[in-house]
């Protein structure tokens, strides 16, 4: 868990951070994660993320941060995270009583006390249902020459929904809960059926929906002025950037229409409710890395870096853009592994002085919310963070 303060000019004036399996290892976790017997489930505790708020805030409140300060708030979190309410959950978070923290009032709170997480690949047959029922014999998109076709079914559900069907997706998690855990789903207060008029109606993601709650402004010193804004998923925050390397790998692009595939998925631009954003990800990232580290060099980074840059670079052939790539994200800091975009796509590879670009994207739209949705983000608007250039081609006679 993660904060960025910026001001008015959109300097970062403040930053600070949890990490789960570090700062509470009560929970067992590694990487902020459980992995069932089955190498298909992975959930994270959630009440562990509520403690991690109570800890960040804490961590800067000790700072001796000053919450009054704070003109706008939003933020942003892994949109494959889900959370499910237990019955009567709307009162406690009503009477939250400020001399306590939220994880000890909240504990009891939750249906699921698991969350399944992005890494979740156990509702394949969830998945296959949902795109059953909306494909069949009447299909609206068909892929030919391929038939019959579970391709097809496939496409009918992304012509509807901008992506195909993944285990990852939360309603497909719902479902399976529903399918296997009646118990807890009976428990759940804000879940489907009628999920559509609980969660509300849907928002720019600069829209302010509400003001900070009574229990943050009198444990922690917020202003009751403070303005919410509408948080979004990580990926959406990101949009500041090309490349995400975290610990999935993220390829992010800015699109006026949206362009079907079955790899990836299409949103709505959080910056620009008529444009849309487009991204393909990948599970295998940062992870994978530090295990392939761990593995090979001893936990060496420095040794990765002299095994990776000894390997000829390039991919015998033009493979990527003639443009340039930004990329963030916790592996942006590893000139090796930027120096492989840079070959692979025959580019220069950028990177910014934040790295976290989703937890500033928040920032910003905190700030653009507070300002009103009639302020139209441009580059001549906003104080973008410097980019600096650190990798260029070095494949042999590629320019």
């Amino acid at each position: 868990v993660k904060v960025i303060v910026i001001n008015e000019q959109l300097q970062g004036v403040f930053e600070a951070s949890v990490t789960f399996d570090a700062d509470l290892p009560e929970f067992k976790t590694e990487g902020g994660v459980h992995v069932g017997q089955d190498c298909r489930t992975v959930t994270s505790p959630t009440p562990m993320w509520v403690k991690a708020a109570d800890l960040l805030l804490q961590r800067m409140k000790d700072a001796k941060f000053n919450f009054s300060q704070v003109a706008a708030l939003s933020g942003t979190a892994q949109q494959h995270g889900s959370v499910y309410w237990g019955g009567g959950v709307r009162d406690v978070l009503r009477d939250l009583h400020p001399d306590v923290d939220m994880h000890t009032q909240l504990k009891n709170c939750f249906s699921v006390p698991d969350s399944p997480v992005w890494m979740d690949a156990s509702t394949t047959e969830q998945c296959r249902h949902l795109e059953e029922a909306l494909g069949g014999a009447e299909a609206s998109v068909s892929v030919a020459p391929v038939q019959p076709s579970q391709l097809t079914l496939h496409w009918a559900l992304a012509g509807i929904t901008g992506m195909r069907a993944f285990e990852r997706m939360t309603g497909n998690q719902i479902a399976k809960i529903y399918q296997t855990n009646q118990a807890a789903y009976s428990k759940t207060e804000a879940c489907a059926p009628d999920l559509e008029d609980k969660l509300g109606h849907v928002v720019p993601a600069y829209e302010c929906i509400g003001g900070i709650s009574p229990y943050m402004a009198d444990r922690y010193g917020f202003s009751l002025e403070c303005r919410i804004i509408a948080f979004t998923g990580d990926n959406p925050g990101h949009c500041s950037s090309q490349v995400s390397l975290g610990t999935s790998d993220t390829l992010l692009l800015w699109l006026r229409e949206p362009r079907l595939c079955l790899e990836g998925l299409n949103l709505v631009n959080p910056v620009d409710s008529s444009a849309y954003m487009s991204l393909v990800c990948f599970k295998n990232g940062s992870r994978t890395r530090e295990r392939i580290c761990e593995k090979c060099t001893g936990a060496s980074w420095d040794r990765f870096d002299e095994v990776l840059v000894s390997t000829p670079p390039g991919n015998n052939g033009s493979v990527g853009p003639h443009c340039r790539l930004l990329a963030t994200g916790g592996a942006s800091c590893n000139k090796s592994i930027l120096q492989v975009l840079a070959d692979v796509f025959l580019t220069p590879v950028y990177i910014q002085d934040v790295a976290n670009s989703a937890c500033l994207g928040s920032a910003y739209r905190a700030k653009h919310g507070r300002l009103g949705a009639v302020i139209k983000p441009s580059v001549s608007q906003w104080c973008i963070p410097k980019q600096t250039n650190v990798c260029k081609n070095t494949r042999s006679g590629v320019n």
